[in-house]
């Protein structure tokens, strides 16, 4: 296009109001030859033409009109179709392009602008998950715990450093003394030797097979013959045949004699299981716990030590009981254990495996090393099973700070950490809703740690609160009486029918369930929580046929023997008697299991009842203890002749000192079957 030519547009809208003058002038003419009679010339722009007469008439006055000129014609104006159809073709022709085009324009916008929300909403999402993850708080407490793994790994690896150290250093005085006592055995050897040497040569009268020589009784009684009290029985053996004998073959055999002699030692305190592991016992004890052990102690005494073994995994053996004071700081976790080697019964076999299956049909159990061991009579002591994996966020959950139960020997020092680390807030000691072991020691640990708080000046921050899922603090009304009366004096929150079902260590939080409503749920932040894990028989009884409907040891409750097979006994928190789950019950189970087992060996009736005794010193700090003792009509068997259900210094020393004594020198050897008869001396023979 030029500078000089026109826009399309332009040229177009001309044309078109050309067209549309040409139009109305031509109707114009015809128009006046129709009104006028004469035609006359035409009229200048804005004079009216007319007749004379009516211009006289006044009609219209001559010159320039107030009307347009087009008035009335435009009224009358009659469109054409083919006109307005050429005018509307000629308008879609022109516009229809631009609008199509605008109207896909505007299509693709809307599109756009529907795929831009989309993705910014997205996008406003992913912002705010990214916003809710990445919180501050949180990763500097995932990197503390993780420093705190950190540490606690290089703490791990020195101890273990250490121990292999001195294990080097062990073993090497061991090789030492090996060596050494080699050398002694070996200069003795040569002396007893030469002095072989010094008797055979002599000139010796013999006798007719020419092997032997003839001594008489004054020859034995010499002075060379003098055997001292001090040498063993093999020597004076050797040193009698090397004085018979003088041929060749008959000093070899005596060489071997003498090797054999030195080889034999003493009998070990217990047998080794992958030498000497036989495949039937006639007493077999499944677990090797307060009760099993005890047990086995027993049953060696019945039918010797060789024909009693034990199935145990566990290296160590811990005195549990006292776990509650050392997650209070108030004794070692050392003092708790030792080696399971060194309380199995001398001579008793020790089977270290797992029992992985029971066929009380066949007299036989499994283990886990594929082995099978047959028996005549079985005594089941397997325990209770812990089960932190029931609650949500455990056991994992311990690897943080803040938290921890005296439970397990891995999780019992963090309780006493967490204490110490306490500075305010809330601290929250659970019960769970099962059966347990021990079933004060979830309140002992609240005890000790209010004491601790006022020892330490802690106790106006701390909100000390027992969330518990019984209904009553305890199930004996006398010391359930006397420890409200503690509760109330000290401060101390108590909600029942409150059960933990989750744990989010990282936020400091516990979940619990309400019991009479269930699914009612309650959030609590700690800056304290100490766990008792739900419980439950082992996983190897829940689907056994000694087990009752709840996987537990089905035992009569009166002689702890089972109630479909004979020569199956029961003892301990393994079993279903409705009792509460204590060492001090296992003492008392141990003295009645052993009179029945004697009776059933003579093919006689059990006569002797086990009446549900159990007891549970109740720690209610540092220096005090309520000792409750009860049946199983949960009605006061005490033992002392003065009111138990005080607080009192000497019932705290008897749990802290006195019972570990007990335990690892009279129980475990299977002397102490409970305290039954001390409450009749005390009570001067009224049971």
């Amino acid at each position: 296009m030029t500078l000089l030519e026109p826009p399309r547009s332009q040229v177009n809208s001309v044309s078109f109001a050309g067209g549309l003058h040409k139009t109305v002038d031509d109707r114009r003419e015809a128009r006046s030859g129709r009104d006028m009679s004469v035609p006359g010339p035409p009229s200048p722009d804005g004079v009216l033409a007319g007749p004379p007469e009516v211009l006289e008439a006044g009609g219209l006055t001559p010159g320039l009109s107030d009307t347009s000129p087009d008035e009335g014609l435009i009224e009358d104006l009659a469109v054409e179709d083919k006109a307005v159809e050429q005018l509307a073709e000629g308008l879609l022709s022109h516009y229809l392009p631009d609008l199509q085009r605008s109207k896909q324009a505007l299509q693709e916008l809307t599109q756009n602008q529907v795929v831009l929300l989309d993705t910014l909403e997205q996008e406003i999402s992913k912002f705010k998950e990214c916003h809710s993850m990445l919180d501050i708080n949180a990763l500097f407490t995932e990197a503390k715990h993780y420093h705190a793994k950190l540490v606690n790994i290089r703490k791990e690896m020195l101890m273990l450093h250490e121990k292999t150290s001195k294990l080097k250093k062990r073993a090497l005085k061991l090789q030492q003394k090996r060596q050494k006592e080699e050398l002694e055995r070996e200069q003795q050897r040569e002396k007893e030797f030469e002095r072989e040497k010094q008797l055979t040569a002599k000139p010796a009268k013999r006798t007719r097979a020419g092997c032997g020589k003839v001594w008489s009784s004054k020859d034995l009684s010499g002075p060379g013959l003098q055997i001292s009290s001090q040498k063993s029985r093999s020597s004076l053996k050797m040193t009698l045949l090397a004085s018979v004998v003088s041929c060749s073959r008959a000093r070899l055999f005596t060489c071997f004699l003498r090797l054999g002699s030195q080889q034999a030692s003493p009998l070990q305190l217990h047998t080794g299981a992958s030498l000497t592991a036989k495949s039937h016992y006639e007493v077999l004890v499944l677990g090797g716990g307060s009760g099993g052990i005890s047990m086995a102690a027993r049953m060696k005494r019945k039918v010797g030590a060789e024909n009693v073994a034990i199935v145990e995994p566990s290296e160590t053996h811990f005195y549990q009981p006292i776990w509650t004071l050392v997650g209070a700081g108030a004794k070692p976790l050392s003092s708790s254990g030792r080696p399971t080697a060194k309380v199995i019964p001398s001579g008793v076999e020790w089977i270290k495996a797992r029992v992985v299956d029971l066929n009380p049909d066949k007299n036989c159990i499994h283990t886990d090393d594929d082995k099978k061991i047959s028996y005549k009579y079985l005594i089941i002591a397997l325990g209770i099973q812990l089960d932190y994996e029931k609650i949500k966020g455990l056991p994992e959950g311990f690897a943080h700070p803040k938290i921890g139960s005296n439970y397990s020997v891995r999780t019992v020092e963090k309780t006493w950490k967490a204490l110490q680390d306490f500075k305010e807030g809330n601290a929250i000691f659970t019960f769970p809703n099962t059966p347990v072991k021990c079933a004060g020691a979830p309140q002992k640990i609240m005890y000790l740690s209010e004491a601790y708080f006022r020892k330490t000046g802690k106790r106006p921050k701390a909100n000390i609160i027992f969330n518990t899922s019984l209904g009553a603090i305890f199930g004996v009304k006398k010391y359930a009486d006397a420890l409200q009366k503690i509760i109330q004096e000290r401060a101390l929150t108590v909600n029942y029918k409150q059960n933990l079902i989750e744990v989010r260590a990282d936020k400091q939080e516990a979940i619990f369930e309400n019991l009479d409503k269930p699914g009612e749920t309650q959030v609590i932040s700690y800056e304290m929580l100490h766990v008792t894990p739900p419980m439950g028989p082992p996983d190897v009884l829940k689907t056994s046929p000694v087990a009752d409907a709840a996987g537990w040891v089905d035992v009569d409750k009166d002689t702890l023997q089972h109630k479909r097979y004979p020569n199956v006994f029961g003892i301990g928190d393994c079993t279903n008697l409705p009792t509460s789950k204590t060492a001090a019950a296992v003492a008392a189970q141990s003295g009645i299991l052993d009179r029945t087992i004697s009776l059933i060996m003579k093919n006689q009736r059990p006569v002797k009842k086990y009446d549900g005794y159990t007891s549970c010193p109740l720690v209610t700090g540092y220096n005090r203890v309520i000792l409750a003792e009860f049946n199983y009509n949960a009605e006061p068997l005490e033992t002392f002749p003065f009111d138990q259900s005080k607080e009192r210094l000497s019932m705290y020393l008897m749990k802290a000192d006195m019972m570990p004594f007990l335990y690892w020198n009279l129980m475990l050897r299977g002397y102490w079957g409970g305290p039954a008869f001390l409450r009749k001396l005390f009570h001067l023979g009224k049971s």
